[in-house]
């Protein structure tokens, strides 16, 4: 039975070499039995762009209301989200699908010290990047939140998680207001909800416009 794919592809802008990518791992799909649904939105704003690579309207974008991605248009087995700056291989996308959880990403830096992928908190709650020293596991290991540079979602996840799902605001942690990012966010809503959001360190991406993984 085919396995049924939907590709986000949030951004204006691709690196040639990065687009060829993105042609080639689409071929791969449909040669090794997955069904593809391609999605690809841009703006600035990018809260905005994340639900409308989901096929939610310009018109509900930012309602809080409960719907599912397309509005149940696609049946789909996965999501696989990855930014227009990311380069990744065809056995980093395997990897994810085996490791077999609900929300996992692949890791990727943000500069050549820290990882935008992964994060924890100190003491006092403040969120800190992960550095090289705590991805040396074989395992996907549980991080508070990560960017959204290349992370794969089962069905069942935004289905259980009312909208918005994306949003550049203030989320409530442990009884401290934190100033977020849209895919902070995302995490937080989705623990929440009773997901947890998973790591491989073992996944090492190419961040393009900010650190090659040297």
């Amino acid at each position: 039975m085919k396995r049924k794919l939907i590709l986000c592809l949030p951004g204006n802008e691709f690196d040639g070499q990065i687009m060829i990518q993105r042609i080639q791992f689409i071929n791969w799909l449909f040669a090794n039995d997955w069904d593809v649904v391609l999605s690809q939105k841009g703006g600035s704003n990018v809260s905005f762009v994340r639900e409308l690579c989901l096929g939610i309207k310009e018109e509900d974008a930012m309602t809080p209301s409960q719907q599912i991605p397309f509005y149940g248009k696609f049946d789909y087995d996965y999501i696989l989200w990855t930014d227009s700056d990311i380069s990744f291989t065809i056995q980093d996308f395997e990897k994810l699908v085996k490791d077999d959880k609900d929300i996992v990403a692949g890791a990727y830096k943000k500069n050549n010290k820290y990882f935008t992928s992964g994060h924890k908190t100190d003491e006092n709650l403040n969120f800190i990047a992960h550095m090289e020293e705590d991805l040396k596991g074989e395992d996907p290991f549980e991080v508070l939140c990560f960017g959204f540079g290349f992370v794969l979602i089962k069905k069942g996840v935004f289905e259980k998680i009312p909208r918005p799902w994306f949003l550049t605001s203030t989320y409530d942690y442990k009884g401290q207001t934190k100033i977020v990012g849209e895919d902070v966010y995302f995490c937080l809503k989705a623990q929440d909800s009773g997901f947890k959001t998973w790591l491989d360190p073992k996944v090492r991406l190419a961040h393009v416009k900010k650190s090659s993984l040297q």
